[in-house]
């Protein structure tokens, strides 16, 4: 892989993995240390990037095992999910309501397993399929679904808990038993 390759084909990923990076390891200066060394790793190895089927899932991989790696040495815990997740205009009257939101599923999310919470990244934030999944977890396709399924489930039970926070159960918002 020449120089050209490697910026046409991996510097378009640099934002991707510093968000996986961060998801990761939960501070910015950490994931962008992640993120300089995984471009350091794969330019190390550029000539051997010719040869894989998808440098984009071979890229994620590196990340996750550079941020596993930090994560031993440093005992560092995920928290949070990156900024830049809100695409689009919205009216000014419900984004304090989405940033409080946001913030409970990212405390959510940082609570689940380490599998599921990769496995959230990578599905639900950063658009990855199932098999691209696999190669940088090294989990089977029916793993991960299973996995996100139950992290999904874990989600939505959460917020059903903080939705419903005060009111009984078989009663309506006004107070009547149904």
């Amino acid at each position: 892989m020449t120089a050209d390759d490697f910026k046409r084909e991996v510097f378009p990923l640099k934002d991707k993995i510093y968000r996986f990076a961060k998801r990761l390891l939960g501070m910015n200066a950490d994931a962008e240390d992640a993120t300089q060394d995984v471009f350091v790793k794969l330019w190390n190895n550029k000539q051997q990037l010719t040869a894989i089927g998808s440098v984009e899932a071979f890229a994620m991989t590196v990340t996750k095992n550079t941020c596993l790696d930090k994560m031993k040495t440093k005992r560092v815990r995920i928290v949070e999910l990156p900024t830049d997740g809100i695409n689009g205009k919205l009216h000014t009257q419900y984004e304090p309501e989405l940033a409080n939101r946001k913030k409970i599923v990212e405390q959510i999310i940082g609570r689940l397993p380490e599998l599921q919470k990769m496995i959230v990244q990578l599905r639900e934030i950063e658009g990855f399929e199932f098999t691209q999944i696999a190669a940088v977890t090294g989990a089977t396709e029916n793993t991960i679904r299973v996995n996100l399924s139950r992290a999904r489930k874990t989600i939505k039970e959460e917020l059903g808990k903080i939705d419903g926070y005060g009111l009984k159960r078989g009663t309506a918002v006004t107070g009547e038993v149904l």
